[in-house]
């Protein structure tokens, strides 16, 4: 074999290793991405489930029904129950 061919294979295989390299780089970077996404899901999935308990509550705390009961207790009475007089 002659210089300029070892040369030329010593090349194309240093271009390989190279390659390899940035593929497995990218590879890398990619699993971690990828786990970095599963958790964001989970966090997200989590945070959805308490905001649907919290507008829940949110509902039993400030409801109409609750807001009736709360004016009835203060004396407040609903305006149908109530009587409206005419000014002359």
């Amino acid at each position: 074999m002659s210089m300029s061919m070892r040369s030329t294979a010593f090349r194309w295989g240093a271009f390989y290793l190279l390659g390899l390299l940035v593929v497995a780089t990218l590879g890398y970077m990619e699993h971690n991405q990828q786990d970095q996404l599963a958790s964001l899901e989970q966090t997200n999935q989590q945070i959805l489930g308490e905001l649907q308990t919290l507008q829940l509550e949110k509902i039993k705390e400030f409801g109409p029904g609750r807001i009736i009961q709360w004016a009835k207790q203060n004396g407040m009475i609903p305006l149908a129950e109530g009587h409206w007089e005419v000014a002359p």
